[in-house]
């Protein structure tokens, strides 16, 4: 890519003027999802005075399903709850509904040590509230209130407030929830306005700036699916691509703040059939907070595919993968932000002598539902009429019938690998054990995974979690709505200021100073 050699000062009134769509985008973008009655109702706290040290981070509701902000009833007329400190071995904090408030303001209470993550604050005076939070090192008591937070709960919450008997209550609750239907449509016509306009940004002022004339760029991004012989890769162009290669390969790289998303260890569930390994697969950078799901769809032996979704932590909203997951294949999404994945299966010997037999040395391809029994193969020692090498025949069937052979390999001496040498579809090698028997028997159990497992009869299923440590202003509206990245710099490190895609947002409530 050619370098354009963009000042520092036209790339800071570009961006500026990048940044002026995203602030309304993002904030009709968290409007909708506040007035949605449909959604997984959510939480938010805004930290109001909190002295930036750590001592207390990441407040959250417990999600127990009884756990509730009702405003006015467990946090102040104005949504707000006043932390209290008590420094010791445990610490003790305590959360109140009002300021200087006595015992009766208590609202939940909980202790832990310094550096201890998750401290469940316990629900008190039948306040219905119980809190989790984070605890770093805590040096000082703190009393005098200074320490609050602004709790936010999404609009249908409120509706208890129309929960008693008075009789006008269930038609007000019910106008109530129709009304935030109405809001929730109204923000996201105005988010798809702004998001309208911003495409128009982006083949005018965006096209222009990063010199787009001179490439096959006419659109914002285009990503999908690159299929070869079952394996999925994805293929990126377009406007977006254009100018994160322009930023990184400028004179003075252009960088803002990236995203850090990461996968954690694929979660097998306890009824699976099918067992086997799935390797923490690569995470784009703007991949959301989730729990991604492989959910098998079709069992076919040596072919199995699953159904790929993700249900993202912070809003619900359920995102489907555009292609199936086959196992043995790497797979890739760029809705969902993962790339090169692989679920592989682990062979079990399921039957047999481990002297005949070492499964760590078996790695088998080319099974079908032909060539196997649900499957499985069946396996037979065979010793050389020269004694003392030894080979493995492979059989569909436990009969061990000539007319059910699928596969035989080369002879081999005792702990030998023995390749795969005559087969119905299948290559590999197998390996003998420490001390073959002619004529000695093994069922191989290739653990296939199954639509519906003799478990619990229901669909095997992976899941793997996505958890997001910082999300950049600018990537988080790339990331929710063109599943894209810029080119990106740890936070504090980026040239393009993230103010830009926040200031001048319309704030939530007002906000009163505490002082």
């Amino acid at each position: 890519m050619t370098d354009l050699a963009k000042s520092v000062a036209d790339s800071d009134a570009f961006a500026q003027e990048l940044g002026e769509w995203f602030v309304p985008i993002k904030y009709f973008e968290d409007s909708q999802r506040r007035f949605d009655p449909e959604r997984k109702q959510r939480f938010q706290f805004v930290e109001k005075d909190f002295v930036p040290t750590g001592i207390l981070s990441s407040f959250r509701v417990k999600e127990d399903g009884t756990s509730k902000i009702k405003l006015g009833e467990n946090t102040d007329k104005n949504g707000n709850l006043y932390v209290r400190i008590t420094d010791g071995a445990p610490n003790t904090i305590s959360i109140y509904k009002a300021t200087g408030g006595g015992a009766g303001d208590l609202v939940c209470q909980g202790t832990g040590n310094d550096s201890t993550n998750d401290v469940e604050l316990a629900e008190q005076n039948n306040s219905g509230l119980v809190l989790l939070v984070n605890i770093g090192v805590i040096g000082a008591n703190e009393t005098d209130d200074v320490r609050r937070l602004q709790c936010l709960p999404d609009f249908p919450t409120r509706t208890h407030i129309w929960e008693s008997t008075q009789k006008h209550h269930p038609f007000l609750k019910g106008r109530y929830l129709d009304a935030c239907v109405i809001g929730r449509d109204s923000a996201i016509a105005a988010r798809d306005e702004f998001l309208a306009g911003l495409r128009d940004f982006l083949s005018t002022r965006w096209a222009d700036f990063w010199s787009a004339a001179s490439v096959n760029a006419t659109t914002p991004i285009l990503q999908e699916p690159d299929i070869d012989n079952g394996q999925v890769d994805v293929r990126t162009a377009g406007l977006l691509e254009l100018g994160r290669k322009n930023m990184k390969d400028n004179t003075a790289e252009i960088t803002v703040e990236q995203n850090t998303p990461t996968a954690g260890a694929a979660a097998f569930d306890s009824d699976n059939q099918g067992i086997g390994a799935l390797a923490v697969p690569t995470v784009k950078e703007w991949a959301p907070p989730a729990v991604v799901s492989f959910i098998c769809a079709d069992r076919t032996v040596g072919s199995e595919k699953f159904d790929v979704s993700a249900i993202r932590t912070d809003t619900g909203e359920i995102i489907q993968a555009l292609t199936q997951l086959q196992v043995k294949k790497t797979w890739s999404d760029p809705v969902i932000g993962l790339e090169d994945v692989l679920l592989t299966r682990t062979l079990e010997l399921e039957a047999g002598v481990a002297a005949d037999f070492t499964i760590a040395g078996f790695s088998i391809d080319g099974e079908t539902p032909s060539n196997t029994e649900s499957g499985k193969i069946y396996l037979q020692i065979e010793e050389n009429p020269t004694p003392g090498t030894f080979r493995i025949v492979g059989y569909r069937a436990s009969t061990l019938l000539a007319a059910d052979e699928v596969l035989r390999t080369a002879y081999g001496a005792a702990n030998a690998s023995v390749l795969i040498t005559s087969s119905s579809s299948f290559s590999g090698t197998l390996q003998l054990g420490s001390a073959p028997t002619d004529l000695n028997t093994g069922t191989l159990d290739l653990q296939t995974f199954q639509v519906e497992n003799t478990a619990a009869g229901v669909a095997d299923r992976i899941n793997v979690t996505i958890t997001v440590a910082s999300r950049g202003a600018f990537q988080a509206v790339l990331a929710d709505f063109f599943q894209f990245a810029l080119n990106s710099a740890a936070a504090g490190a980026e040239t393009w200021d993230e103010g830009y895609a926040v200031a001048g947002g319309i704030p939530p409530h007002s906000v009163e100073d505490v002082f």
